[in-house]
């Protein structure tokens, strides 16, 4: 039924007590006390329980019903004592603000009368101006393309078990069937198993009620002795997460503005600042009942009781607000799966702005080699690793050992970044040198903390059109720092073939695989027009005696300067994400079916936390005047936009 009730929004319902008929315009959630907000043709509103109407299927119930949701969802925020002018007979009339019930007002008018009104109805006077100015909707919603709305998840409402002192196994938990869990968002896969994620202030937590479990980090000693940090009175469940209030109306909200400050309105959620600034702390609770309070300690807890459940389905992000979807206007392009299948979790697109379809493309999930190209996929030119511990310790892990002295600065590979590499699934920053995950010979299991890119899609993910850039990709939940988003795929060309394509066709779609020259310039030494080693020895300046080496790329014997991956005509949903001078995404090249320095995966990771309805996009990096003629204009509109790309 929890499914069924998400689907609800813009429905046609008659009342059960009085065959009133009305709209939903919110969907039951815990912010609105489990109530559908139903809307009716003459304005007022009424918060409605499941059991008190029924879904109307014939149209000639509804075929006088002139009352619509009105998109984009801008609601006005009130408090008791507020005093508003609200239409009334066609005339403005003065009122007060009586009660607030979530996103319903009681309005007292000077008469005595009283009425009650929706937060997003246009009969009150702040919402009548901003409607009437396209101007201050775009400063609200962010512009036509971005016309939507932020919702709850509808998560299953579990009751906290107490903790009993016991040895955790598999029977702890619910056995996880991933295709169960398609096109969900995967931070809430674990609150649809049984857990809780509960958040907690800093200030709050009790020191004296520490116990000296507390201070370890062996997970088998936590559960041992009970170790409950926060008092059940300062902790609020991951069904209130979505804002800071366990019983605020505003998460659902697209936009909500105060009645006093019209042409100052500004979008109101959530932010990361807000969170930090009240000290947050997130712990995950346990089917069984134990809490949880980093990632190390829910590793070992899924180790322990033998669970598929992936590690980067937590995220111990006070700011990311699992249950935040973004719900979009009805546009007037909708393609259920732009992948055509081919993706486990389908990725949507829409147009909201004009009839214009996406691009007819070859959809792929790998890079397609053309004529001349071959990559060394030979298994005995692969590393293997023999773990058992999901790659967790990456001194053991032949593969994450490769990541490691890939970022050596000596030739005895002793001066290395020791950490480099993946922290449980998620990657913090770019690594020049290359991320070599884990591969098809390797002894580990899917769970593997290094596989990473090879997994399929998991965020949800929409395909939109923009206004002014083409097509782009945006996020329908929030999604934590270093999360894996797709890899870029297309045609594979040798330089002399992409060069002949790019004259018939253009380049705008090509990335060069140049891992290697990228590497090289930054690393001391290295010149890429050295030819004779002993050569240029002997001529070396005394003055300057670092030794030169000969570039890596001149060794193989394809005579190729680069290869390129072309996605105008065959790839994925990579080959829409935009350009922007203040990205939230980055690439890292990435190697698992060939440990061939010429062909790197490229990957797509998000560099910050991205919010809910927010596009996804990249710093191209092309340089201003490096193409004669040529000039392509910016319109990221980021602080730091800098006009151009070319």
């Amino acid at each position: 039924m929890e499914c069924f009730k998400s689907n609800m929004l813009g429905k046609y319902v008659k009342l059960n007590k009085c065959e009133k008929v009305g709209i939903i315009d919110e969907i039951a959630q815990a912010a609105n006390n489990n109530r559908f907000l139903v809307l009716f043709p003459d304005g007022s509103a009424e918060y409605v329980l499941w059991e008190n109407f029924r879904v109307i299927v014939h149209s000639s119930e509804v075929k006088n019903f002139e009352t619509e949701i009105i998109k984009p969802r801008i609601l006005i925020k009130l408090n008791p004592e507020d005093s508003i002018k609200v239409l009334t007979n066609n005339m403005w009339t003065d009122a007060r603000v009586e009660s607030v019930d979530c996103n319903i007002s009681t309005f007292r008018f000077e008469d005595g009368s009283r009425e009650k009104l929706f937060a997003g109805s246009p009969r009150l006077s702040p919402l009548a101006s901003i409607l009437s100015s396209p101007q201050q909707i775009d400063q609200i919603t962010g512009g036509k393309e971005k016309f939507g709305t932020i919702v709850q998840a509808v998560v299953p409402r579990i009751k906290q078990k107490r903790y009993v002192l016991h040895s955790c196994s598999r029977s702890c938990m619910v056995k996880f069937i991933p295709k169960l869990h398609r096109n969900q968002n995967p931070l809430l896969i674990p609150l649809r198993l049984g857990w809780i994620r509960e958040a907690a202030t800093t200030s709050s937590i009790d020191p004296a009620a520490t116990t000296d479990s507390e201070a370890s980090t062996d997970i088998e000693a936590i559960i041992a002795s009970e170790a409950s940090t926060a008092p059940a009175a300062s902790t609020t469940s991951a069904d209130a997460l979505a804002s800071d209030s366990p019983a605020s109306p505003d998460s659902t909200d697209a936009a909500t503005i105060s009645a006093s400050s019209v042409n100052t309105a500004t979008t109101s959620t959530k932010s990361s600042s807000d969170m930090n600034s009240k000290s947050w702390t997130i712990f995950y609770i346990s089917p069984c009942g134990l809490r949880l309070r980093d990632m190390k300690e829910v590793s070992l807890y899924l180790d322990i009781c033998e669970s598929d459940l992936e590690i980067d389905s937590f995220c111990f992000d006070p700011w990311i607000n699992v249950r935040d979807e973004f719900r979009v206007c009805p546009g007037k392009v909708y393609i259920p799966d732009i992948t055509q299948g081919k993706e486990i979790n389908p990725v949507p697109c829409i147009n909201t702005l004009d009839t214009e379809q996406p691009p007819d493309i070859e959809y792929s999930m790998t890079v397609l080699p053309k004529k001349n190209v071959r990559m060394n996929t030979a298994p005995e030119f692969l590393t293997r690793c023999l773990c058992t511990d999901n790659c967790q310790d990456r001194k053991t892990c032949a593969c994450a050992q490769l990541t490691v002295k890939a970022t050596a600065l000596d030739g005895d590979e002793k001066i290395v970044l020791e950490d480099a590499g993946y922290m449980y699934r998620r990657l913090q920053d770019v690594l020049i040198t290359g991320i070599y995950e884990c591969n098809d010979q390797c002894a580990c299991s899917s769970t593997c903390h290094n596989r990473v890119q090879q997994q399929p899609i998991k965020v949800k993910l929409q395909v939109f059109k923009t206004e002014k850039r083409g097509w782009g990709i945006r996020a329908l939940h929030d999604i934590p720092q270093g999360s894996f988003i797709s890899k870029y795929v297309g045609n594979l060309f040798s330089a002399e073939e992409a060069n002949e394509q790019g004259h018939l066709h253009g380049d705008d779609y090509f990335c060069e695989l140049d891992l290697i020259e990228i590497v090289e310039r930054q690393k001391d030494g290295y010149e890429s027009d050295v030819t004779d080693i002993e050569e240029e020895e002997e001529e070396a300046n005394q003055d300057d005696p670092r030794k030169k080496f000969k570039s890596v790329r001149s060794f193989y014997k394809d005579g190729v300067d680069v290869y390129i991956v072309d996605a105008l005509k065959a790839g994925n949903i990579g080959r829409y994400l935009n350009h922007s001078c203040d990205p939230n995404v980055f690439v890292q090249n990435t190697f698992q079916e060939s440990h061939d320095l010429r062909f790197p995966n490229i990957a797509f990771f998000t560099c910050k936390f991205v919010k809910a309805g927010e596009e996804l996009c990249w710093n191209y990096n092309y340089k201003v005047g490096s193409v004669p003629g040529r000039r392509i204009d910016c319109h990221c509109q980021a602080a730091s936009c800098k006009l151009r790309l070319l």
